[in-house]
């Protein structure tokens, strides 16, 4: 009998706290915590203990957390090593970094055969300005769990010492010709720029355009850069400026990947236009959105780049991610000024990303969030503009539920990696605002 009760107490308390989760998530905070309080007293454990301190932390009760950990750590001493792996971690993500990097240090000389602590403290040095010491911890290559449930490197991660001028060689056999270019008699208000395989050019270019005439509320160019297309994904491109009534540019790529893993090929095609935007910047005399192609636009997006002006480099920035440092900074949508600047972190984010994919073991999937990262902190001498994550929506798609997209949203990122999502794609309220029948 005592062995039923502590199962059904086990499972009712992983569904409450599942359910804390989600409050937490929808910003339910006080329902959040009375969840995960009655979810840790079903089955008092070491887990459900840091789950309540974690629930506790996410709403902003960190002296709540604080001492749910102290009381762990007396009544599980076995389990110290997470308990205070924790405590650092969410010293750093509230961006106390010399505390986190305190509490990392000691836990690295108290078990110094936990090379969990390599990526996070990594992530700290870099944020303190201390990147030989970063650069240190992330060649030591700590694997690294993804959103999407893949590993990756923190090897991906190496902060240059030195601007960029183009002579990284790609190590890669490949040839980039130019198909058209926008004409700078063209009046436009800004280059909306993508990179993709004709797969997915067929998948979403034609709702991508759509999206940006109907709503971005711009006079945009679009360009696409292609990469290996077949004759389809060509006529398919020419089609797209006479259907959308607006100046449509493209780039073709040849490259062999056939020496390349699956990861390595998926990791090349979102690294690709870092390679092209260099060219791009130099032809332009307006600002650059690069973008993902699997995402539309819903909402205006004129002010956003009206409050750009007087910047170069426009970063979707993720300030709690700094024991995360793939993921601090969103390569989904990145503005560039027709500046100096701009052209001097494309260049320096370009050979930053060749040098790395030179080393197989930091050929790895995020590489282009890591080449943003490093880039990001080796170039102070630029002006940034932080936007907001709360401007782009992206979730999984669970149990077939597609939520909508909040008022704030301007984007809608279909997120294609995820295989879940692409239902997304036949869902009437996304077709609506593909279409721009709601604004």
């Amino acid at each position: 009998m005592d062995g039923h009760v502590h199962t059904a107490n086990q499972a009712r308390s992983i569904t409450l706290m599942q359910c804390a989760t989600e409050a937490v998530r929808d910003g339910r905070f006080h329902a959040a915590v009375a969840l995960a309080e009655v979810a840790a007293a079903a089955h008092p454990t070491v887990h459900t203990a840091l789950q309540l301190s974690e629930v506790h932390e996410l709403c902003g009760e960190v002296g709540k957390a604080q001492n749910i950990r102290l009381d762990a750590l007396a009544r599980f001493p076995a389990s110290a090593y997470h308990i205070k792996l924790q405590r650092a971690y969410y010293a750093a993500r509230r961006g106390e970094l010399t505390l986190s990097g305190k509490l990392y240090e000691e836990l690295l000389a108290e078990f110094p055969a936990c090379r969990d602590v390599h990526y996070p403290l990594g992530g700290v040095f870099a944020l303190l300005g201390q990147h030989d010491r970063a650069n240190d911890l992330f060649a030591r290559g700590a694997l690294v769990t993804c959103g999407d449930g893949s590993i990756t490197s923190a090897r991906t991660i190496h902060i240059p010492d030195r601007p960029g001028d183009g002579s990284v060689p790609v190590p890669l056999a490949r040839c980039c010709k130019i198909g058209a270019m926008v004409r700078r008699d063209h009046t436009i208000d800004c280059i909306y720029a993508v990179a993709c395989d004709s797969k997915y050019l067929n998948l979403f270019a034609a709702a991508m355009c759509r999206s940006i005439v109907a709503n971005s509320g711009l006079r945009c160019a679009i360009h696409f850069h292609v990469i290996n297309p077949d004759d389809a994904a060509l006529r398919s491109v020419r089609s797209l400026a006479d259907m959308t009534a607006t100046p449509v540019s493209w780039s073709v790529e040849e490259v062999d990947l056939s020496g390349l893993s699956l990861a390595q090929q998926r990791t090349y095609y979102a690294c690709a236009r870092y390679f092209m935007l260099p060219s791009l910047l130099r032809e332009s005399a307006v600002p650059i959105i690069l973008a993902d192609i699997d995402m539309i636009v819903i909402r205006s997006l004129a002010d956003l780049l009206t409050r750009f002006v007087e910047h170069d480099v426009g970063l979707m920035r993720f300030d709690h991610s700094a024991p995360n440092p793939l993921s601090m900074i969103s390569a989904s949508f990145v503005l560039f000024a027709a500046s100096d600047g701009a052209r001097r972190f494309a260049t320096t984010l370009r050979d930053n990303l060749a040098g790395r994919m030179i080393d197989p073991a930091s050929f790895a999937w995020h590489l282009d969030q890591a080449g943003l990262f490093a880039t990001y902190l080796f170039h102070s001498d630029i002006k940034f503009q932080n936007l907001s994550p709360t401007i782009m929506y992206s979730q999984v798609v669970r149990s077939g539920v597609i939520a909508q997209p909040s008022e704030h949203a301007l984007l809608w990122s279909v997120t294609a990696t995820h295989a879940a999502n692409l239902a997304q794609l036949a869902d009437p309220g996304y077709m609506r605002l593909v279409d721009g029948s709601v604004v």
